[in-house]
């Protein structure tokens, strides 16, 4: 009587062929469908962080930002009316 070990391969039913060609399917087909949920929650997370980064942007940087930007062009429009008044004193023009 032969000695088979059961890593061998042996004569096989057409159900257990066919089970076996099932199993592999299956088998990449979770492979597969771990890889894209893995995908699925890394992009998940980084939109998640980007659109906490864009409210942060529009509801605190930019109003800053913006309020900076007028405080800044109020004084230089200020500091450019007193360089006029002083220009206009230092050489008063003669009628």
């Amino acid at each position: 009587m032969p000695c088979r070990h059961h890593k061998s391969p042996g004569p096989g039913t057409t159900a257990t062929v066919e089970a076996a060609a099932a199993y592999r399917e299956a088998l990449e087909a979770a492979i597969t469908h771990a890889a894209a949920a893995a995908a699925y929650r890394a992009i998940s997370a980084e939109v998640t962080a980007t659109q906490r980064r864009r409210r942060a942007l529009t509801q605190r940087w930019i109003p800053r930002l913006d309020e900076a930007l007028r405080d800044q062009t109020q004084r230089l429009e200020e500091a450019e009316r007193a360089e006029a008044i002083r220009i206009r004193w230092a050489h008063p023009t003669r009628d």
